[in-house]
């Protein structure tokens, strides 16, 4: 292997070999991508998060009430959807030591009273509910716009005593019950049997 020629072989060759090994090397390698941008984040709101605001017409009606006297516990609404109007609740404790119809129905129209001076531009569809907490019973008078409007123009119109009492007479609410102890509506009729006949 003195010959140049032999030498320049074996370098030739083991060039090939070389060449041959880096090139099985580097396919073996997996293909590396650019890198890639990160993916972009959640979309940024202009400036800092708004806060659902509270509907001023709640504290107007709890100061309402207030100022006629009553203690309330609470004024919540719940808004116009598909199915049903708009139910402003006023949350007060019972004026009575024992329900019966006319007792109940007189704080109703005393709530109903202040909520329809803050509503009067709502439509005439919109609920009021008269909440009243008695011992364990929340008992709920509902009563829509339209018929307390009736209501308050009769009552009105009447010219004594005998007309405003027809008045109040004529006005009817749908009563529900709440048993916040059994945390259940009540039966109407068993809660009337008991509590409205003593």
């Amino acid at each position: 292997m003195r010959d140049p020629r032999t030498w320049f072989v074996a370098i030739l060759l083991g060039l090939c070999v070389v060449v041959s090994a880096a090139g099985v090397t580097h396919a073996q390698l997996p293909l590396q991508s650019p890198p890639q941008p990160a993916p972009p984040g959640p979309p940024q709101l202009p400036g800092p998060p708004q806060l659902p605001t509270v509907d001023p017409r709640l504290a107007q009606i709890k100061a309402g009430l207030e100022k006629q006297g009553m203690r309330v516990l609470e004024v919540t609404y719940l808004p116009l959807d598909k199915e049903s109007p708009a139910h402003w609740f006023a949350y007060t404790p019972a004026d009575y030591a024992q329900p019966d119809g006319r007792s109940v129905l007189n704080q109703g129209v005393k709530v109903w009273w202040v909520m329809v001076a803050v509503l009067a531009q709502e439509p005439p569809a919109t609920i009021l509910v008269s909440s009243q907490v008695w011992n364990k019973y929340i008992l709920q008078l509902f009563l829509d716009i339209a018929r307390y409007s009736t209501f308050l123009s009769n009552y009105r119109a009447a010219k004594n005593d005998s007309e405003r009492n027809a008045a109040f007479n004529a006005l009817s609410a749908k009563l529900r019950v709440w048993d916040s102890e059994r945390q259940q509506w009540a039966d109407i009729k068993d809660f009337m049997n008991k509590n409205f006949t003593r």
